[in-house]
Parts: C-alpha cells; structure tokens; sequence
C-alpha cells in the first residue's frame, strides 16, 4: 500500500486480515473488544475494553490535535495491540484515510505519496527512519507524530529536533484504550524533567504511594490504578519517576532504576557513548540489592564505571557491567526489564 484510502476503500483491497476484521466489527457496532497488555512486567493478560471507552480515547485525541474528515492517517503498528488499533478506531470516527504498512523497523518497503496529520510509532522505528536522509524525509510528511511504546532517551530527543511537525511522547496503557497525556519532545528538550500534560477531561490523583490513578471517559469512569511513580504538577500535569515494580533498595537507599537510566544515558551521551545500555539487579549480601547495568555492545567498563562514581551519589553507581548481544525488548519495542534482574 503506497498511499491512504479511505476505510471503505481499505476494506475492498487490504489483503490484512487482522485490519479488515477489527475495522468490520466496529462498523458493526461491536461493544467489546479484547486486547492484551505488553508483557513488559509479566506474562500478557487479557483486557476487555467497551465501544464507549475506545471512542471517548478517540475523540479525545481527535480534538486534542484538530483532525478531520479528509485528513489522512500512518500506520505500521500491529492492530492486535491497543495503539494500532486505535488509530483505525480514530480514523474511522473522524472519516479520514489511513495509509498501512506492515509493521517493521526497516522501513524498505516504505512507498508514500500523501502528507499525514497523524502516525503513530514506537521509539525503534523512530531511530531506523532518523538514520536515513529518505527516511527523515518521510516523517517530515506528517503533522504530528505519536511516539509510545517505551520510554525515549536524550539521544532520540536530540535527533528528534530536526522533524518538521510536532512530536510527543505519549503516556499510554491498555486499560485506558491508549494515551490519556502527552508530553511535547521538541519543546522540553532543555528540560531537566519530562513533563506530560492529560488530555481532557482526564482526572488524575495519586495514591499513598504517590502511584498514579486515572478516571476519565477512556476508563468508564472509573479510577484506575497504575505502578508509575509520578510527581503531580497540577490537576492536568505530571511528571514520570518510573516504575514502582523496578524500585530497588540499596543498602537502605531506595533506587528507581528507570530514573536512573535516564540519568546515565545522559551522562554517556555527553561523552559521545551512544551504546544502548539498561539498568538492572541482583542480590547481595552486603546491600541486599544492588544495581547491574547492561549494555549492547561493547563498553570499556573501568572507565564508565569511574566516570560514573565521579558523577552520581554513591549507592546509585552500578556495581558492574554486564554485555549483552542485544538488550530484551517485547515486539513493541518496550524493555522487558524483568530478565536483568537476578
């Protein structure tokens, strides 16, 4: 497919059975669908989610970004998950056309011939399209570009600044059928933090735990708990600290390894190290806990891990390195952390 149909059209020559089913149950006004979450923390679980939480989810991103009948739409995210799925869901509900690509990470069959409002991606597909002159050409096609998936490093941040249109990360889950805030990655790019902003009429709150809590239309109105740490800003702004399942205690200091990452690639990037790292743990007698970094190449160890006592609080340096031919990640692109830890 090299160019955006209308989803009547996309019906008569999609050869994509998933596509054409998903598409034909929601004309036929089905109330339920199940989906399943990533298995970034576990096994995948099943969820169901109703029409009524699936339009509200589209309507909100509809108004957020002004789309409208005649716009046309990118996808090259399996249908079978949540985020596919609900840019089919958002075209249908605006009448805009959509443009489908098999999912990859190559991108060599890439044909197109429109300007896009909305595409949706996952940060690895936005790393193999920025390494191209063919594939930056491409992105510069469309207005706003939705990256989820996983969490963005400084390094993509950067590249990202060169993109024409707008470009966000997204705050998503399955049981809130897709993204409920956004957060702009060409204005925060100086920031030190990542700030998201909810997508009205999105109510946030944390609990005692300062774990996120979210109630909206997207989650039939009622209050769903989440493992994100968060520090909230206002009633519609939060920013991320990571998850709570990959906290670890360290010799008595509590470490969000998530937030440490962040810290570390930025550290590496000053220093010109592009290598892929993640943070990870293992047992220990003496601190009970202790942090392991992982990395997808190779790193002179000695030197990172004094360049890295020189920088960060005592606790929070790695204990040591351990190589790896690449770092465990889910089919979309999402770290699968509980492997590094031991």
């Amino acid at each position: 497919m090299n160019k955006a149909y209308s989803i009547a059209e996309l019906l008569k020559i999609s050869s994509d059975r998933n596509v054409v089913q998903f598409c034909k149950d929601w004309i036929a006004g089905k109330e339920e669908f199940i989906f399943y979450s990533s298995g970034s923390t576990g096994s995948p679980k099943p969820i169901t989610l109703t029409r009524a939480q699936m339009r509200a989810s589209a309507q909100c991103t509809i108004q957020t970004f002004g789309l409208k009948k005649g716009n046309s739409a990118f996808l090259c995210l399996s249908v079978n998950f949540i985020a596919g799925a609900m840019l089919l869901v958002r075209c249908m509900e605006a009448n805009m056309k959509v443009q489908i690509l098999n999912p990859t990470t190559d991108f060599k069959d890439l044909r197109y011939q429109d300007k896009f409002a909305l595409a949706s991606f996952v940060p690895m597909q936005i790393q193999s399209l920025l390494k191209t002159s063919r594939g930056i050409s491409f992105l510069n096609t469309i207005d706003n570009i939705l990256i989820g998936g996983a969490p963005i490093n400084s390094s993509l941040q950067s590249e990202i600044q060169q993109l024409h249109g707008h470009v966000f990360q997204v705050f998503s889950m399955t049981e809130t059928a897709s993204h409920f805030a956004i957060s702009d990655l060409k204005a925060s790019v100086h920031d030190k933090e990542q700030v998201y902003t909810v997508m009205s009429p999105v109510r946030i709150a944390t609990d005692e735990q300062d774990c996120l809590r979210v109630c909206g239309a997207v989650s039939n109105h009622k209050w769903i708990a989440t493992r994100d740490k968060v520090r909230l800003l206002n009633e519609k702004q939060f920013v991320w600290l990571g998850r709570m399942d990959w906290t670890i205690n360290s010799g008595g200091i509590k470490i969000g390894l998530e937030n440490l990452e962040r810290k570390i690639q930025d550290i590496l990037q000053k220093h010109d190290i592009k290598t892929p790292i993640a943070l990870g743990a293992s047992n220990c007698e003496r601190l009970g806990q202790k942090v392991v970094m992982y990395v997808a190449g190779y790193l002179d160890e000695k030197k990172i891990l004094v360049l890295l006592a020189s920088l960060l609080p005592r606790y929070h340096v790695p204990k040591s390195i351990v190589t790896l031919n690449e770092l465990p990640k889910t089919s979309t692109g999402k770290l699968r952390r509980k492997v590094l830890f031991q």
